[in-house]
């Protein structure tokens, strides 16, 4: 028997509950890990709205972990039982004691790196990476604004794009009251980025943006708030034939976006899924080698804050205030 987490709807909101399951064997193409941390994610916070809201009465939280593989289901011969591996979960259901995983999500851990710090990172470099390196590929004639910098993907997309040497690296707050805060993080002022972040809602915020490119704009916007006005104010400060990548459950939010806005300057929009491009095997060991090279680098650092596994529910809601990365153990 295992134990696995679930967000239930229950008496108007959303309650986390452990139950006892069965364990199931791995299917063809599967591994069943033995959970030791995984991570929190923006994925299990639009899940918990979702319960709470009523949309849905229960769902499996769970998107990525670091634990030890205890069976292997045919035709997997690059795993063994008793391997320290990184996983992807795009089904969810990760936030357990085990979990059955399709074997091409999963990779070796590096040596050099703990357990729980994998489980801190994984998914966000997976993304980040395929956010610099496929959706756009940034180098360094490329200005570059994230929103939202301060947020664990926020800064760890600005790690992925200054080690591709990015000529600009600009990152917004949310609120004027978050700029002190953000730029005194280890993350930025390493970067040397204290003084390339902006308030978004500044009446000046595009004037700025043009001001630190000397008048070319941004050539790619990361935008993971998934708010309408927000999302106007990254096509403002695009340069011509710029591109606007909305990324993570939070693109689900925006319901339309003016293609007269993205037609003035011939701009591109997309908005990638992690789980889709890291879906090839090859893609997802190329990733993988990209993401330990940076952290033995020193070139990635996040900090994370530990729950425990019953508190999963709090965890998903710190996260939404944090500016670190937030992992469950067990």
């Amino acid at each position: 028997m295992s134990k696995i987490g679930v967000f239930v709807h229950k008496d108007g909101k959303a309650v986390f509950e452990i139950r006892e399951v069965q364990d199931g064997a791995p299917a063809k193409g599967e591994v069943l890990v033995q959970n030791i941390a995984i991570g929190v994610n923006d994925f299990d916070d639009i899940l918990l709205s979702r319960v709470a809201s009523g949309e849905i009465v229960e769902v499996f939280p769970g998107y990525e972990g670091c634990g030890r593989v205890i069976d292997v289901g045919e035709g997997v011969d690059f795993l063994q039982n008793g391997d320290i591996v990184c996983y992807l979960s795009p089904k969810g259901r990760a936030c357990g004691t085990r979990v059955l995983v399709e074997a091409g999500y999963v990779i070796k851990k590096a040596e050099g790196i703990n357990e729980k710090a994998a489980a801190s990172l994984f998914l966000k470099s997976m993304l980040a990476h395929a956010l610099v390196a496929r959706t756009y590929m940034v180098q360094d004639a490329i200005n570059v604004l994230i929103q939202d910098i301060g947020s664990p993907i926020g800064q760890i997309i600005a790690q992925f794009a200054k080690s591709r040497e990015a000529k600009k690296v600009i990152g917004t707050v949310l609120s004027g009251a978050e700029l002190e805060k953000v730029a005194e993080l280890q993350s930025i002022r390493e970067l040397g980025l204290e003084k390339a972040i902006l308030d978004v809602n500044s009446a000046n915020f595009k004037q700025e943006v043009f001001e630190i490119t000397k008048g070319e704009g941004a050539y790619v916007v990361y935008d993971g708030v998934g708010e309408k006005e927000i999302l106007l104010k990254s096509l403002d400060c695009l340069c011509p034939f710029g591109m606007l990548v909305s990324y993570g459950y939070t693109t689900a939010r925006i319901s339309s976006i003016s293609m007269e806005a993205i037609a003035k300057k011939s701009l591109f929009f997309s908005a990638p899924s992690v789980f889709e491009y890291k879906k090839m095997r090859e893609e997802m060991v190329l990733t993988a080698v990209d993401f330990f090279d940076m952290y033995h680098r020193g070139a990635l650092k996040v900090g994370y804050r530990e729950f425990s596994f019953d508190k999963f529910g709090e965890a998903v809601s710190e996260l939404r205030k944090s500016t670190n990365s937030i992992i469950i153990s067990f």
